[in-house]
């Protein structure tokens, strides 16, 4: 395998680059691509798909030659200078890892970073930047879950420096200390603190503790009561009525959900002929839940006097019909002919979910053409990429192996590829390959679902 396209899957986190190293004679012939890899954010969002410390540090397993990456890490994070957030992140995931297996220098680096940290600190040198902080806080998160003792370190000096400079608003450790409190019970970690001195316990608490914060709401164990179904009647006033856009596209929906035909089409014909453009749009909501029942052709004349929103609408609409198939690719096509200049990525969505609920075996080939013709940059592309696998898991078919391979083979976002394969599951098209594949994949979830679907299937 060539070095650069070794790296592409390496860096897009995909289970053929690990199956890749097991069975490759001399792996360290790889290894300035792994080590790039671990030491550099090539997520393409890792705010959505996490670190991939684990899958990383798996590949440098399969190397034999742990000792040299470790050096590489642990230099790269030395000089945290030239870093963002999430490549400190990673790297310190990492060593976390080497130090659960036993290598001593990973720990005493660790330590000596967490020193150096609360040093800066305690004299002022903290760098005020966001990035900074927010990697001081995972490496106080990090060390914590592995040793208790360093969530009592961390309190204790921040709660010193607090205690001095009590209007300081250098950094934030909310997420930290809620997440410890949560996960070892705010009784058992007051326990941790018996030995800090009171007020600097006080201080990180005033700083610091939110018994509003998110990760200690408590929701209701009862659902609550189903809203009541609207009438016909009931809807016209609330459409004519002072209420706000929300609760009338609200109750638009409820009614869509449970009308009777007979109903559905008296909407449908007040729908055609409303001239406020506002209450059409609402009441267009309607028919994206349930099959527009008259003529869709009067749906088509709407197409080219119609806003943008409108047709962004009228799009999800066609979906559901089940005539004039054909005008619906038409109507979509001429759409998405638009890519990818002067595009709403919303309406081209819209689109795409229109064509393909009415795709045949031969529009694949269409699908295709637009993915490896158009000059998309990489945004547009994961979007594009995520818009398809959505609509075929809502329209499954057997047709869409080719386009959902050609997307896998190429999505660069592990947390998008997950639903691709279960796009690929419910079109019933998900080969063995692939799903070997996913075993290795840096997503977990991809993994564990993966898996999962090979035991069953032997």
């Amino acid at each position: 395998m060539k070095k650069s396209e070794f790296r592409q899957l390496l860096a897009n986190g995909c289970g053929s680059a690990l199956i890749f190293l097991k069975n490759c004679p001399s792996p360290m012939d790889y290894a300035r691509q792994i080590e790039y890899c671990c030491t550099h954010n090539t997520c393409f969002d890792m705010q959505c798909e996490g670190d991939r410390a684990d899958y990383l540090f798996e590949a440098i397993c399969l190397t034999g030659q742990e000792s040299c990456f470790l050096e590489s890490i642990m230099r790269r994070l030395e000089n945290e200078r030239n870093l963002d957030d999430w490549e400190c992140q990673q790297m310190i995931s990492i060593l976390v890892l080497y130090r659960r297996k036993g290598y001593s220098g990973a720990a005493e680096f660790l330590d000596r970073l967490f020193e150096r940290k609360l040093k800066e600190l305690s004299t002022g040198k903290m760098h005020p930047d966001r990035c900074r902080r927010d990697g001081f806080e995972n490496l106080c998160t990090v060390l914590s879950d592995e040793d208790e003792s360093y969530f009592v370190r961390t309190v204790k000096n921040v709660g010193k420096y607090l205690t001095e400079y009590p209007n300081s608003d250098m950094f934030s450790l909310e997420y930290f200390y809620m997440r410890f409190l949560r996960d070892k019970g705010k009784e058992y970690s007051r326990k941790l603190l018996k030995d800090v001195p009171r007020e600097y316990v006080k201080a990180f608490d005033n700083a610091f503790y939110d018994p509003e914060h998110f990760l200690f709401r408590r929701y209701p164990k009862n659902k609550p009561e189903k809203r009541p179904r609207p009438s016909f009647d009931h809807l016209m006033e609330c459409l004519n009525g002072d209420e706000d856009i929300g609760k009338k596209q609200l109750t638009t929906r409820l009614f869509a959900k449970s009308a009777d035909e007979a109903d559905l089409k008296r909407l449908a014909e007040l729908m055609l002929s409303e001239k406020d453009g506002e209450k059409q749009l609402i009441m267009f909501g309607a028919f994206i839940f349930r099959p527009f029942p008259l003529d869709s052709g009067k749906l088509f004349s709407m197409y080219d006097s119609g806003s943008e929103e409108l047709r962004e609408k009228l799009f999800y609409v066609m979906c559901k019909i089940s005539d004039n198939e054909e005008l619906v690719k038409k109507y979509a096509a001429k759409e998405l002919s638009k890519l990818p200049d002067n595009a709403d990525s919303e309406l081209m969505a819209a689109a795409l979910d229109a064509y393909v609920s009415k795709a045949k075996g031969e529009d694949v080939k269409y699908l295709l053409s637009i993915l490896e013709n158009v000059n998309f940059d990489e945004y547009q592309l994961h979007m594009l990429y995520r818009d398809i696998e959505k609509a075929f898991r809502r329209y499954p078919t057997r047709r869409a192996k080719e386009i959902l391979a050609y997307i896998y083979s190429r999505m660069s976002c592990t947390f998008c590829r997950y639903y691709v394969i279960k796009a690929m599951s419910k079109c019933r098209c998900l080969s063995d390959s692939i799903l070997e594949e996913a075993c290795y994949d840096a997503n977990p979830d991809t993994r564990a679902y993966a898996k999962k679907l090979l035991a069953r299937r032997k």
